[in-house]
């Protein structure tokens, strides 16, 4: 993603769909899985990231230590 974006190309990681479905769909064999998806485009210039880019949880609300 990093080396996209200094070559002015955007990116997105995406890991909400099916894999198994998008693994039938692009043929791949048995022994290979797919993991995300990355859109790649140029953004638009006058484009932003949405608001909640920027807003995150406090770690105590994602990380549990044990």
């Amino acid at each position: 993603m990093f080396a996209a974006w200094e070559l002015g190309i955007g990116t997105c990681w995406v890991n909400y769909f099916s894999n198994s479905k998008l693994d039938k769909a692009f043929g791949f064999p048995d022994n290979l899985k797919s993991v995300l998806i990355m859109p790649m485009g140029y953004p638009a210039v006058d484009s932003d990231p949405i608001p909640m880019h920027f807003c995150c949880k406090a770690l105590e609300e994602t990380v549990r230590f044990i």
